[in-house]
């Protein structure tokens, strides 16, 4: 979930809770001060702090209800995630937004565990807490399982018990230090530090996890598979003959560039295109870059894509659209590409200062898409990897996707044969490219995955490196669909 949807998120629960505090603040002040205690003289007290706590839990409830349901649409899937699977996601993408997901989960469940106990005295106890938010978590998971709102996660479990433990230790402190003030402690320090023992786990964990990953030599591969297909599940034949020898490949690294670097390039690309006197539109994601001029008036904004991954901006690559009325129509004039080829789509990216260097396989992809591409090219003092995709729409360029690595040799490292590869998707260790796993399939389906072909290819890790790994080509219940497995041998 993308921060600005986080925002909208807080945005729904505060009206829904500004919502719940005016109706109780009505139901107290007319229902209960006025009807029951002055009209009807009844001496039964509900206290402000009464009150307020009823109020706060509730509009916590809401919350929770709210975070959990808003904004889902229906799931024609039911699922159990086993557990630990979102955090091995989180560590082979390593991508902010899956570890602060995982965060929010713990915080959803801290209000859980520092509210009940404030009035509720049998449930001032870690292990009774505990258990209620475990209870708690279940049941929403069952609903969310059974209207096909969510997938059932064991990870949601283990997250929410644990938030409710923390709040339930931050309760533990609050009520030591106002007990201090009062001058009348009535709980040992032992007993408050053991109480933090589920943040302390929480807080070591993610240490030992910087830790692990800051001394790898490599970065993590978000092509690993996180947790795997039931034997039950699918079904794997293949006529192609597999490779069982192992061999030592090379590895190359990347450019990277931070923010400042990926916003000056957008600058510098968008400013070649004198594209001025336009509403310009910059927005800053976790892995890239985006910058458009949106002209008032005109149909779609042209935008220059900086794409990157992992916080790092890795690469340096870039995708430039040209797509709104003005500005097309007359390049459509001006540099018209009569009969697309090799020389004639280099002489119009020139003309947007767009060099193409030399070593290059030149390939007509098919629908209006043509490429450039380079196998491992020398380049200065590099190589050069990856391609060069353009798109020729009614004779003239309409987007060009810069997807070459400029990339600097590192060493060559031992990979798994092709044999063994595919030995991991008869094991059901893999990953479906561009499936999300998490959907699954639906209760009856079953899958059936002709390989057809094996290549060996390269892509970023998290630390910038091109790591190899095998594609395989398949034919998945009738439909194409590659299955990419990691190649190198982890260090």
């Amino acid at each position: 979930m993308r921060f600005d949807n986080l925002v909208l998120l807080a945005k729904s629960c505060i009206k829904i809770s500004l919502c719940i505090i005016i109706v109780f603040s009505v139901l107290y002040s007319v229902g209960y001060l006025l009807l029951y205690r002055t009209i009807f003289k009844r001496k039964k007290v509900i206290t402000v702090s009464t009150f307020i706590w009823v109020t706060m839990v509730c509009c916590y409830l809401a919350s929770v209800l709210v975070a959990v349901f808003s904004g889902r649409g229906s799931i024609n899937v039911r699922k159990i995630r086993p557990l630990f699977s979102s955090y091995k996601e989180a560590w082979h993408t390593w991508s902010f937004t899956d570890w602060r997901n995982i965060v929010l989960n713990y915080c959803l469940f801290v209000p859980f565990g520092f509210l009940l106990p404030v009035r509720v005295k049998p449930l001032r106890n870690m292990l009774r807490i505990g258990l209620l938010a475990l209870l708690f978590s279940f049941t929403v998971e069952c609903v969310q399982l059974l209207l096909k709102t969510g997938v059932f996660e064991m990870d949601d479990l283990l997250g929410n018990t644990l938030g409710a433990l923390v709040g339930y230790g931050c309760y533990g402190f609050v009520s030591y230090i106002v007990a201090l003030f009062r001058k009348k402690p009535d709980l040992k320090v032992s007993r408050i530090i053991l109480l933090q023992i589920p943040l302390f786990v929480i807080m070591l964990g993610y240490a030992g996890m910087l830790l692990i990953y800051n001394t790898k030599q490599f970065g993590n591969n978000k092509n690993s598979f996180y947790y795997g297909y039931d034997p039950d599940e699918f079904n794997v034949t293949s006529d192609y003959k597999l490779s069982d020898t192992k061999q030592l490949c090379p590895l190359y690294k990347t450019e990277v560039l931070s923010l400042n670097e990926a916003l000056e390039l957008c600058e510098k690309k968008m400013n070649v295109l004198e594209w001025t006197g336009h509403e310009k539109i910059k927005e800053i994601f976790e892995d890239h870059v985006y910058v458009c001029y949106s002209p008032k008036g005109s149909g779609e904004p042209a935008g220059l894509h900086i794409n990157s991954c992992n916080s790092q901006y890795r690469g340096g690559l870039y995708r430039c659209n040209i797509t709104f009325g003005a500005l097309w129509n007359k390049l459509k004039e001006e540099m018209k590409i009569e009969n697309p080829d090799d020389c004639s789509i280099k002489e119009a990216l020139a003309g947007y200062g767009e060099i193409i260097p030399d070593g290059y396989v030149f390939k007509n992809m098919g629908h209006e898409k043509y490429a450039y591409m380079y196998d491992f090219v020398q380049y200065d003092n590099g190589y050069l990897y990856g391609s060069y995709i353009c798109t020729i729409v009614s004779n003239t360029l309409r987007s060009y996707d810069n997807s070459v690595y400029k990339c600097t040799y590192v060493g060559k490292y031992p990979i798994i044969s092709e044999k063994e590869a595919f030995m991991q998707i008869v094991n059901g260790r893999f990953r479906l490219k561009g499936e999300n796993i998490a959907k699954g399939l639906s209760n009856d389906e079953r899958l059936n995955i002709n390989i057809t072909g094996c290549v060996l290819e390269y892509e970023p890790d998290s630390k910038g490196y091109l790591q190899p790994q095998y594609r395989f080509s398949c034919i998945i219940n009738g439909q194409n669909k590659d299955v990419l497995i990691p190649a190198l041998i982890d260090r």
